[in-house]
């Protein structure tokens, strides 16, 4: 549901007439809008005359949920043009961006703020002014450019995607070349509004040379108006998703220049192998577990990766099909625990429409058919869905919901979860048989803690492949910095690592980044003398293993854990420690200075 709030008092639209082309509306392109989630609800609201919005539990906030957490006028949203300032109201568990508790902060196109157990983040609207132009909003690019994926990997054809912006962005928003551009391009492409000042276009069927071509008269359509660079990326040479292929075009885009306006990213060999390389490093298991992945790849035998989340075990897999005897086949990852109850069956295995001209979906198992299907997080799956996908691992056919008629379908499945699935099979909550199908080769992923000499390596990988440097050049990571990485104990692993060298190569004013770059949670969090090999923190003294006090510690850390998820609410962290409140709240006591709160 979108409640729709006019952020002007005048609707009239102004005329810019164009030395070329028709007259193009003034207004700008997108609008801002909040994006609010929470767990069982998501809506988008748009800014009204006063351009403001107000979150809490009760009026006059503007928009209001029933949550404990929120207090009852939480934090105050204000539109700026295309950004939003947040301001905390001195609510109790506060408000938090990018993992920090702020009182005021901006959010531009993508961020999130974090208000007790509501999500909000921003995305663009689009005018009626783009959309007659034929542009679509970034959210439908990425739609559009997954499909196109999809059906790349099927059929084995090529895509491009562009990304165009002027030379010098400022001040110059889309609207004064979007048009033509736009007539530049092919009846088969699709262009959208990337941000305020780019457009990005999805080319089907397109090869890097041809799409450099089409580029080069987008640019020349639009030289008499504005002066533009386009970056382009490749499927699958540069890229086999749509933020790999965005990603990639958006660093190229950062080698044009005026004298080079056209730059096209590099080929990669596979594209994750840069990543791997920097992960099976030094570490003796991971060098273990190349080996064992080099062993399993040529073979179409299943295989489960067991690791926390963000340990990579994702990568591992697309290392795994791409390494595997039809790397050329499709691959299609489907996360297990995104897809909800009632249709997990129609994701997976399709659905026949019983409307007369109604179109067939699909599911996954048939797009991965000849190819491989990685069922990221498999450990979610209800009890029905581990039942009915038991037997299409037994007898490789499907019957999508509808159908009467079941079809063959070739898959190699790779499974992936955090859970402890034996643990699982002894609760009951995961079926012994499955469990038996899915583990003929099980590879464990060790957590970062586990592997701290890779850090350097990955942090400098992803330094490379961020490429946003200062006036100086890409920064450099100083020794300081890096002794911090490597103390800290990294609870997400490597997507936590890739998190914090992306935001410290953003906010980095000079050509080495250090301490005072990183999140301060990771400036602070140096290793603790009594902690032990694996980081887990167990006391350990001369005398032997204090068995209490190393459950206590224990008990602590979790605590902390939870307190930290749930910005400070104990009933939300009793609810995540599945502890009933008055329990969590004497071992809160009784534990006291042990349990290291978060920062009101």
């Amino acid at each position: 549901m979108i409640e729709q709030h006019r952020t002007h008092a005048s609707d009239s639209p102004t005329l810019e007439s164009g030395e070329e082309g028709p007259a193009i509306v003034a207004a700008p392109p997108f609008r801002p809008l909040l994006i609010v989630s929470t767990a069982d609800v998501t809506k988008a609201y748009e800014f009204g005359v006063r351009a403001t919005l107000t979150i809490g539990r009760n009026a006059p906030a503007d928009i209001l949920f029933d949550d404990p957490s929120l207090s009852r006028m939480h934090a105050c949203f204000r539109c700026d043009e295309n950004k939003v300032q947040v301001r905390d109201l001195g609510s109790r568990n506060g408000t938090w961006v990018n993992g920090q508790r702020v009182e005021e902060a901006t959010l531009s196109l993508g961020s999130t703020a974090v208000l007790g157990g509501v999500s909000v983040s921003i995305q663009m609207a689009m005018s009626s002014e783009a959309a007659m132009l034929g542009l679509v909003s970034s959210a439908s690019m990425l739609q559009r450019i997954d499909e196109e994926c999809v059906r790349s990997r099927m059929f084995h054809r090529p895509l491009s995607v562009l990304i165009v912006r002027p030379v010098e962005p400022d001040g110059v928003g889309a609207r004064h070349f979007s048009a033509h551009c736009l007539g530049a391009l092919r009846a088969v492409d699709r262009a959208g509004l990337y941000d305020r000042d780019a457009l990005i276009a999805l080319l089907p069927e397109a090869d890097a040379e041809t799409a450099a071509g089409v580029a080069r008269r987008m640019l020349e359509a639009a030289q008499d108006r504005v002066g533009l660079v386009c970056g382009l990326s490749s499927f699958p040479d540069s890229g086999s998703s749509p933020e790999q292929l965005v990603s990639a075009a958006w660093q190229a885009l950062r080698e044009t220049s005026a004298s080079q306006p056209v730059a096209a990213a590099p080929r990669l060999p596979l594209v994750h192998n840069a990543l791997l390389d920097a992960t099976f490093h030094s570490n003796y298991d991971m060098l273990e577990l190349k080996r064992v992945v080099e062993r399993v790849a040529p073979h179409r035998i299943s295989v489960l990766l067991l690791g926390e989340t963000g340990t990579g075990k994702e990568l591992i897999a697309r290392e795994l099909h791409e390494r595997g005897p039809r790397p050329d086949a499709p691959l299609r990852v489907v996360n297990c625990a995104a897809i909800p109850r009632s249709q997990v069956e129609s994701v997976l295995f399709g659905q026949v429409s019983a409307a007369e001209g109604g179109a067939d979906q699909p599911g996954v198992f048939v797009q991965a058919d000849g190819g491989t299907i990685v069922l990221d997080e498999v450990g979610e799956l209800s009890a029905e869905a581990q039942a009915a996908l038991l037997r299409v691992l037994d007898v490789q056919r499907i019957c999508p919901v509808g159908a009467c008629n079941e079809i063959q379908v070739d898959v190699r499945v790779i499974a992936t979860t955090h859970r402890d699935l034996a643990a699982m099979t002894e609760q009951g909550t995961f079926r012994l048989d499955l469990y038996h199908r899915l583990n003929s080769v099980v590879v464990r992923v060790p957590p970062l803690r586990d592997r701290r000499e890779e850090i350097a390596a990955l942090a400098n990988h992803f330094l490379e492949r961020v490429g946003m440097g200062s006036h100086n050049g890409k920064p450099r990571i100083s020794d300081r910095a890096l002794e911090q990485l490597r103390a800290y104990k990294w609870p997400g692993n490597v997507r936590e690592l890739r998190n914090v060298i992306e935001r410290a190569a953003a906010l980095c004013s000079s050509e080495r980044i250090d301490v005072r770059d990183l999140p301060s949670h990771v400036a602070n969090g140096t290793a603790s003398p009594a902690s032990d090999a694996n980081g887990n923190g167990t006391t350990v003294d001369r005398e032997g293993l204090d068995l209490r006090a190393s459950l206590q510690e224990h008990e602590a850390r979790l605590i902390a854990e939870a307190l930290r998820r749930s910005r400070g609410n104990q009933r939300r962290a009793a609810g995540f420690l599945r502890l009933p409140l008055r329990t969590f709240e004497r071992k809160l006591k009784t534990l006291g200075d042990r349990v290291q709160r978060p920062v009101s």
